[in-house]
Order: C-alpha cells, then structure tokens, then sequence
C-alpha cells in the first residue's frame, strides 16, 4: 500500500464532506427524536418543578434510578469506561428485553495541520448484545465493532494511507456486594493495513476496576488498564464519579473525566429526551501493524490528549446524537522499528454521533 498523498484538494475537499455530512446527521438525529416525540403533559408536582430542576426519584417502576439522581443510558457515545451499570441490565430505564442493547455509529476528523501534520478521518461501527452469562442478574455484555482511519501523513512517514480496527469486547459487571460493583473487559482485536499475516495486527486490551458507592450520589472507582503496547502496558484508572444534582454530572475520572450539565431547551421537560452539554478530557492511545512504504513490516504506536467540548441528546429506547468540537496536543507517534518518532503538532478535533 502506497504512503498518503497530502495537500492533493481532492482528498481534503472529500474527508471535509464527510466530516460534514456527519455532523449535520447527528444535528438532524437530534432534530428527528425531538420531533417524534408525543407531547406530555406535566404532573402537578412537575408543574411546580423550577427551570431545570431535573427528574423525579420517587414513582412507579423505572423512575428510581440504581445510582445517582438520574437515568442514564448504558455507555455513553465515546467513552468506554464511563459509569458502569446497575446490577441487572433489564432493570436500567435504557435497557432492552432483548439481546440487542445499542447500536452505535460515529466520524471523528483530526485537521492535518499542513504538509507536515498528522490528520485522521475516523470512522466506527459498534453493536452492543446482552446474554445472560452466568445469569440474567449477573449479564455479560458482547460489543464487536469495525473501524477505519484515513491518514494525511508526510510521504517521509512511510505510512500506509488506511488502518482497520476489528474487535469484539467482552464485558462483565456484577454487583458484588450492595455497594460493591466490579466492572471487567477484555477486548481482542486485529489492528493493521491488511497487508501482513493476521496474527501481527493481534491486540489484546483489558480493563477492571472496583467501585463503591459511597452516598446515593457518590461513587469511587479504582482499576487498571491493560494497553498490550510496547512502551506501557498498564496504567491506572479512578477516581470520583458524583452527580450532586439531578442536573450535573462530575465523572471526575482518569483518563476520560467529564463534566455534563443537563439543559432545558425553552424550559421543556421530557422523561424520555435529554440534552446536556459538557466537557470533557480523553487519552487516546493506538497500537497497528503496518507494511511500510518500502515493503517493511513494523507497527506504530500513536497517542494523544483531547479536550473537547459537546452537546449530547440522549432518548431512552430512541434515535441519540452527539456533536463535539476539541483541541488535540501532546500527540505522538513510536515505530517499533529504529525509525526516529514523530511530533504532530496540536490540531483542531469534529465528531458527530449516532446511537439508537
């Protein structure tokens, strides 16, 4: 596979279009799932709720949520150790009877930063399935996904001009104690240009980590991350996930602390429909094995810091959107070969999201 070229107008003006066909979808999902959905009228005790006071704790069944002041969808968009799940999948407000559980779609576009940048179009498909491994209490969730990355490299990067990720994620979380829960996954996958014998691109990344419910509204979380990379293998993840009102969310957590504010669009509450807004901060770290531009195997190792800011419309059983705007810095990329690493300078970050 021939290097990248970079600078050609074709290339940049096709992967702008993309990006933007992207974001306006997500823009549009949240449009369509406002559109669809059937007009309440409030309760006496909603109608004297204040601007943004946020959900009720008390009512029939699935108005309760397991932890903290408000439901919240299994995962969100784009962080795959967020706040882990109750102790019976088919208890949590988003959850479905069946096996299937989510379905998630995103595009996430790095600006190459000129000809001696670093640029990435990515884009990635995941399904989440539910089984009731060992029990239906106890379930085990199964997510495969498919990704691809486009680069805009130097051609003196020697690098090929497409990456593919393919992986399925096995994920237990059962409630240990009453206010123990342990959240684990192991995810093999392959990781490569597809020019090499399968068994180089094989990567094996797995997390586990302890969480005590100390209040109603906080929760303590302390684990590990295995990467399955050359220069570290594990780094620690924890800290404070602690939602003080129904309408804020502190997921002061490393490496992906967020923080979400629920908003009120024209002082409307829905049961069903919520937008917030955020920011928050992610590592990002990628291992492939790739055929060089000269016909040499090797594997690169890149990372990253991301700042971002978003809005995200989450809809129990429904069409959900996100859309984030970031700064990506601290970037670089190892060969595993003696070939000198390089530097990308920061650059500016667009995603868009779809998960139904």
């Amino acid at each position: 596979m021939t290097a990248a070229k970079i600078g050609t107008v074709p290339r940049e003006r096709s992967r702008g279009a993309l990006i933007a066909v992207m974001v306006a979808a997500a823009a549009l999902g949240m449009v369509w799932s406002t559109r669809a959905q059937v007009p309440q009228t409030p309760s006496p005790a909603q109608a004297e709720m204040p601007p943004g006071g946020g959900l009720p704790t008390q009512g029939g069944p699935g108005s309760e949520p397991v932890f903290g002041p408000s439901p919240e969808p299994p995962e969100d968009q784009f962080s795959p150790l967020r706040v882990p799940l109750p102790e019976a999948v088919d208890e949590h407000p988003e959850a479905r009877s069946g096996m299937f559980q989510k379905v998630l779609f995103d595009a996430t576009w790095l600006a190459p930063g000129g000809q001696a940048g670093l640029g990435m179009t990515d884009l990635e498909a995941k399904m989440m399935l539910g089984v009731p491994a060992p029990t239906r209490q106890w379930p085990m969730l199964i997510t495969p996904g498919f990704a691809v990355h486009e680069l805009a490299a130097p051609r003196s990067a020697g690098l090929p001009s497409r990456l593919y990720d393919e992986y399925v994620e096995f994920r237990w979380v059962p409630q240990i104690t009453s206010r123990w829960l342990l959240d684990a996954a192991v995810t093999p996958g392959l990781y490569s240009d597809w020019q090499q014998p399968a068994g180089d691109g094989l990567r094996v990344t797995a997390h586990a980590a302890g969480v005590w419910t100390w209040t109603p509204q906080a929760r303590l979380a302390l684990g590990v991350l295995y990467e399955d990379r050359r220069d570290w293998n594990v780094i620690p993840v924890g800290g404070l996930l602690w939602n003080p009102s129904p309408d804020l969310k502190l997921d002061l957590l490393f490496p992906q602390p967020k923080i979400a504010h629920r908003v009120y669009w024209f002082d409307q509450y829905d049961k069903v429909t919520q937008d917030w807004i955020y920011v928050a901060g992610e590592f990002a770290d990628d291992v492939w094995a790739i055929q060089r531009a000269d016909g040499t195997q090797d594997k690169i190792a890149y990372r990253d810091v991301r700042f971002m800011l978003g809005l995200e419309r989450k809809v129990i059983h429904g069409l959900g959107a996100c859309v984030e705007l970031g700064y990506v810095f601290s970037r670089k990329l190892t060969y595993y070969s003696n070939t000198p690493e390089l530097d990308p300078a920061g650059t500016l970050l667009l995603r868009g999201g779809l998960n139904y």
